[in-house]
This record gives structure tokens, C-alpha cells and sequence, in this order.
């Protein structure tokens, strides 16, 4: 069965389709696509790894966050070692990685004592690697609360 064209038989060598101008003219088309298209990828391809990116450097601030509150909660006044605002934000530093961190703690109640309250906040700056678009520095900020239990 023949499916349009022209085809020909030279000698020994199998059917081959003849060159067709029309065809030769799309041929540009498909480079001239391709040249629309690319850029548009590479920007959604670099799109969802800045912002795969920024969603990770947030998990850690609050991963330090709820690190650093649980370091404050289990050392109260009453803990042979009490925790200081320092002590947090070494351990905050140290744990979530996070070296450019702004790590604050409050005692909403005003002390460390049992039954107290104690909130860590971790503030982190976020600069976008790929400078496809012009954005500025994000200020990502996790936030932990929880009871001292010693």
C-alpha cells in the first residue's frame, strides 16, 4: 500500500522517498520551535529547583526551631544545666546546620521554671542561586512553642 509521495527505484538500492521541497521548508519550522520552547523549560526547570530549594532551607529552619525548643524545654531552672539564650542558639546552629541562622529565645512567662513556657525562633536568609528573575532576599522564619517540662 503507498501512502502519498513519490517513490523511486534506482537499481539495486530499495525504495527511497524523493526529496520534497515542502518538506524542506517546515524543516526550519522545527528549529524555530525549538528556540521558542528551550527557554521557557529551562526557566520551569529552574523555578522548581530554586523554590525545591527555598521549601528545604525552610524545613531546616524549623527543624532547628523545634530542636532548639526541645533543648530549652528539657533544660529549665531546675536541670542541673539550664539553658540560656546562647546555649539555644549554639545548639539550633549546631544541629540544623544553619550558621547564617537569627536564632531568638523568649520566655513568654518570664522565667525558665517547670510548667513555663519557652518559644525559639529561627530566621534565616534565603538568596536564590540562579538569577533568572530579579528576586530579593526572602526571610524565612520558623516558629516553635513548648511547655519546660524540668
Amino acid at each position: 500500500m503507498r501512502m502519498g509521495g513519490s517513490w523511486t527505484r534506482s537499481g539495486n538500492t530499495p525504495y527511497r522517498r524523493r526529496d520534497n521541497p515542502a518538506r524542506r521548508r517546515e524543516r526550519g519550522a522545527q528549529v524555530v520551535e525549538f528556540a521558542l520552547v528551550l527557554p521557557l523549560f529551562f526557566a520551569l526547570l529552574f523555578s522548581l529547583i530554586e523554590f525545591s530549594h527555598a521549601i528545604w532551607v525552610y524545613g531546616s529552619a524549623a527543624y532547628g526551631a523545634r530542636e532548639g525548643t526541645r533543648f530549652a524545654m528539657v533544660h529549665g531552672s531546675t536541670s542541673s544545666t539550664p539553658a540560656t539564650d546562647a546555649d539555644v542558639r549554639a545548639r539550633v546552629r549546631t544541629i540544623a546546620g544553619l550558621r547564617s541562622a537569627a536564632v531568638t529565645t523568649t520566655w513568654p512567662d518570664g522565667n525558665n521554671d517547670p510548667g513555663s513556657r519557652v518559644q525559639v525562633t529561627v530566621a534565616v536568609p534565603f538568596t536564590f542561586v540562579v538569577p533568572l528573575f530579579r528576586l530579593p532576599v526572602l526571610n524565612l522564619t520558623a516558629t516553635s512553642r513548648m511547655v519546660i517540662v524540668f
